[in-house]
C-alpha cells in the first residue's frame, strides 16, 4: 500500500511540473495564450526556414521613393482593440481599424466571420488562411495575404474607389513616406516588440513547409519621428503607443517586412 501511495505521489509531482512548464511556455514565448507545444502534422515535419513562408514583394507605392522624407508625421487615428472578443485576432482587428479610418462602418467580428479565410493547423500556410479561430486564445494567426484578401472582398462590395494593397517587402522609409501622406499601414512585428522566434512547424499536403513566428503581432503604423527615434502605432492590445524606431524596424524585418494598406491610388 505504501508503495502505491509513493507512486501516486510521484505521478502527481510530475504532472504538476509539466503543467507549470506549459504555463510558463505560454506566458513567455507565444502570442496571446497560444499553443504551448510544437505542432506536427501527418503531412510532414519541421520546416527548414526561420522566416514567414511564401511572403511576396508587392511594393506598390506610387512615386514615393523619390520624395523627400519629412522628419516626422502623425496621423489622427482611432485604434480598434482586439480584446475581449478576438484574443488572437490582431491581424483582422488592425485591418478593420484601417477600414474604419476611411469611414467604413464594419466591425472586427464581421470581418473575422464573413471575410477572413480560416483553416486548421497542418492544412495550410499562414498566407492561405488564419490558422485556428481568432476567438480562440489558443489559436495561431495569419500573414498579410489573408487580411489583404479579406479587405479586398469587403471593399469589392462597397461603392468606393478605395482598394487594399499588400506591400510586403516595403522598406521602412517608404512606410514612413506613406504615413507622411496620411496613409496608415498595418505591419507585422511582435507583441511589445519582444524577440520573435520560430517554433511551430508543419508541412502541407503539397509539400509547402510552414513556420510560425512566436510572438507574432500586427499593429497599424500611424506616426514616426526621426528626431526622437520613435514610431507611433495603433496596437490592438495596447491602444496608441510609441515604440523605439530601430527596434520596430528590426522586428518588422524579422517578420518578413509584411505590410497592408488601403488607398485610392487608381491602380491595381
Amino acid at each position: 500500500m505504501n508503495k502505491i501511495k509513493i507512486a501516486l505521489a510521484l505521478i502527481g509531482i510530475v504532472a504538476l511540473a509539466v503543467a507549470v512548464s506549459r504555463c510558463g511556455d505560454k506566458a513567455s514565448d507565444k502570442r496571446v495564450n497560444a499553443p504551448a507545444e510544437t505542432v506536427s502534422s501527418e503531412y510532414g515535419a519541421k520546416a527548414d526556414t526561420d522566416a514567414p513562408s511564401e511572403t511576396k514583394k508587392n511594393n506598390i507605392i506610387p512615386d514615393r521613393e523619390e520624395r523627400e522624407l519629412p522628419a516626422s508625421a502623425l496621423i489622427d487615428f482611432e485604434p480598434v482593440m482586439q480584446l475581449p472578443e478576438l484574443p488572437t485576432g490582431c491581424e483582422i482587428t488592425s485591418v478593420t481599424a484601417l477600414l474604419n479610418h476611411y469611414g467604413f462602418d464594419v466591425s472586427k467580428m464581421t470581418m473575422a466571420d464573413d471575410y477572413m479565410e480560416r483553416s486548421d493547423p497542418g492544412k495550410c500556410t499562414f498566407n492561405d488562411a488564419f490558422v485556428g479561430s481568432p476567438y480562440d486564445p489558443d489559436a495561431w494567426g495569419c500573414y498579410a495575404p489573408v487580411v489583404y484578401r479579406a479587405a479586398k472582398k469587403y471593399l469589392s462590395e462597397q461603392d468606393t474607389k478605395y482598394k487594399p494593397y499588400e506591400i510586403t517587402g516595403c522598406d521602412p522609409d517608404n512606410l514612413y513616406r506613406l504615413v507622411a501622406d496620411e496613409t496608415p499601414v498595418a505591419v507585422w512585428v511582435s507583441i511589445s516588440l519582444v524577440e520573435p522566434f520560430p517554433k511551430y512547424y508543419w508541412t502541407t499536403k503539397d509539400g509547402t513547409k510552414v513556420t510560425f513566428m512566436v510572438n507574432e503581432h500586427c499593429v497599424v503604423l500611424t506616426g514616426y519621428d526621426k528626431n526622437s527615434g520613435n514610431v507611433t502605432v495603433a496596437d490592438p492590445l495596447k491602444g496608441t503607443i510609441e515604440y523605439n524606431m530601430e527596434l520596430f524596424e528590426q522586428r518588422y524585418d524579422q517578420l518578413g517586412k509584411q505590410a497592408v494598406c488601403i488607398a485610392d491610388w487608381g491602380q491595381e
